[in-house]
């Protein structure tokens, strides 16, 4: 019995799939821009509904096992066939299975995290990525691959098709679109006519401020949680940022040298810049021109006292959070999201996790406890990160029938990027901050490799680097640092990274692997090292 429904497109839908299906049987990479809730999975699985008619199997990888249940069961609406589920919560015996049906042709569609695109296809025909932007789909540790770019060299040696769909696109996607790499497809329209969420951005230089709560997002909260509605308030990643801001005349620690903020090392009173290794002592007293005046803050709050303040400021309210702390296993996060669906939360904090595709019928309001970490960041890619999630974080707000509502809180309300955002949407700012990126020489427009080491003894991997460093300074490529890993000390060994920066990926591998080449010969049994290329988490 064929209980599946018909995929019906909109006019532009229409027009992109068609487009897609007239390179159906060739090595073809698609770009799918979409604001969030424009239909592309209705898109995805009206060209897969194409692609099994004649035999073929489709894959599908998505960045989160926690996206993975709704996703199986969207396409359970619309298609009739064998789906199977693949990630890292499915039993070895389970997976053996997978591999072997797989393999038999027996299994029409897997919807994976990262790790499916190494399962063996009897005859593939189609690979999606699915929000192909996410951090999640690089593994950084042991075994270091990209998802979406393995995809890519799989589906050109198999020479068919691949579709990479985002509300908010890479910035390396977008440059290929522009090179002529990647077919570039829109799509602007929201499949439920919902408005897009009505933005407040909030200067807590002018707001009166307790624990990082301004009284225009207290009284915000208060308002939905009378009307019975939810609220998501999004911390920024990694506890704490530690560049440093002086809330009098607006100074912020960035390198002289480079494009990235200064980490502020109290113990030895140092500013460090994590990125090329330039230091310099300091005294906080005469920072900025404002000497006596000035008031110095680091930038950043963490996940855990926000909780603990949301719990003082609303005591009646249930407060949950989320991040990569307190969700560890598969139960946890079905465990939340079922909390989420029948109103047992009502105050959920949480970190990137939470902007991920989730859909929160009840969720009404998002606030931005504090953006500066991100755009005062060392990491080159923070500003891009902050527009994705700013506008990842802006569709989980309103989706269904009211018009939802984002509230921003920032010491620098006059950041011209995150106006442009705001102003005028991710495309038009991506454009703008692709400048900035390009005029200083970072990916896409240049290539990265990431050398890290580590020892026991505090120094002994920096000097290793150094020696590394000097042995091939002068060279085409240019080598930044060496400078401590973002966290310096891990299970009492101690981090550093050297960054080599090429203008062609030709000259970054073969630099590269003349490195790896020196460091083998060097025997050193106290150093652990490893290679990244293309790193994705820097810092």
């Amino acid at each position: 019995t064929n209980t599946s429904k018909a995929v019906n497109l909109n006019h532009e839908q229409t027009k992109a799939y068609e487009k897609i299906v007239r390179k159906i049987n060739m090595f073809s990479p698609s770009l799918i821009e979409g604001v969030t809730g424009s239909g592309k999975t209705e898109l995805y699985i009206k060209v897969i509904k194409k692609i099994l008619l004649s035999g073929g199997q489709a894959l599908v990888v998505i960045p989160e096992i926690n996206l993975i249940p709704q996703m199986v069961k969207r396409f359970m609406n619309y298609l009739d066939c064998n789906i199977s589920e693949y990630h890292s919560s499915i039993t070895e015996n389970n997976k053996y299975n997978i591999w072997k049906e797989c393999a038999d042709g027996n299994i029409d569609i897997i919807i994976g995290t990262r790790s499916a695109v190494f399962l063996p296809f009897n005859d593939l025909k189609i690979i999606i990525i699915d929000e192909e932007h996410d951090g999640s789909l690089k593994q950084s540790e042991k075994f270091r691959y990209h998802a979406r770019d393995l995809s890519l060299v799989r589906s050109k040696n198999l020479n068919i098709p691949i579709l990479m769909g985002s509300a908010t696109p890479s910035f390396e996607s977008l440059h290929n679109c522009e090179i002529g790499k990647y077919n570039h497809i829109v799509l602007k329209k929201r499949f439920f006519n919902t408005k897009l969420p009505t933005v407040k951005v909030v200067d807590v230089n002018k707001d009166t401020m307790t624990d990082g709560f301004s009284s225009e997002l207290i009284r915000s909260i208060r308002n939905e949680l009378q009307s019975n509605k939810q609220v998501l308030l999004f911390v920024g990643r990694r506890g704490y940022s530690h560049a440093l801001l002086c809330k009098t005349c607006g100074w912020t620690s960035k390198c002289y040298k480079c494009d990235a903020h200064m980490t502020f090392h109290k113990i030895e009173n140092i500013l460090w810049c994590h990125h090329c290794g330039f230091k310099k002592k300091i005294n906080i007293d005469e920072i900025c021109s404002c000497k006596d005046g000035n008031e110095i803050v680091p930038l950043g709050t963490g996940t855990e006292r926000v909780e603990t303040k949301c719990q003082e400021l609303f005591p009646e309210a249930k407060v949950m959070r989320i991040d990569s702390d307190t969700i560890n296993n598969i139960s946890k996060l079905r465990d939340f999201i079922k909390k989420t669906q029948s109103n047992e939360i009502d105050i959920l904090v949480g970190t990137q996790m939470l902007t991920k595709g989730h859909d929160f019928p009840e969720l009404n309001l998002v606030g931005i406890i504090d953006i500066d970490a991100g755009l005062y960041s060392l990491d080159f890619r923070g500003l891009e990160k902050i527009g994705q999630m700013i506008t990842q974080v802006a569709g989980r707000s309103g989706r269904h029938s009211s018009q939802g509502k984002l509230i921003i809180q920032t010491r620098k309300p006059d950041n011209i990027l995150m106006n442009e955002l705001l102003n005028n949407g991710y495309n038009k700012f991506s454009k703008k901050a692709m400048l900035e990126r390009s005029q200083a020489l970072f990916p896409p427009y240049s290539y990265l490799s990431l050398f890290r080491v580590s020892s026991l003894n505090k120094n002994e991997g920096l000097s290793f680097l150094m020696k590394v460093k000097n042995n091939f300074a002068g060279t085409v490529v240019n080598l930044l640092g060496p400078a401590p890993a973002p966290i310096l000390k891990k299970n009492s060994r101690y981090y550093y990274q050297l960054l080599v920066n090429a203008r062609t990926r030709r000259s970054l591998l073969q630099k590269s692997s003349e490195i790896r080449e020196y460091i083998i010969k060097q025997k050193k049994s106290n150093i652990r090292w490893s290679i990244d290329i293309d790193p994705v988490d820097l810092y």
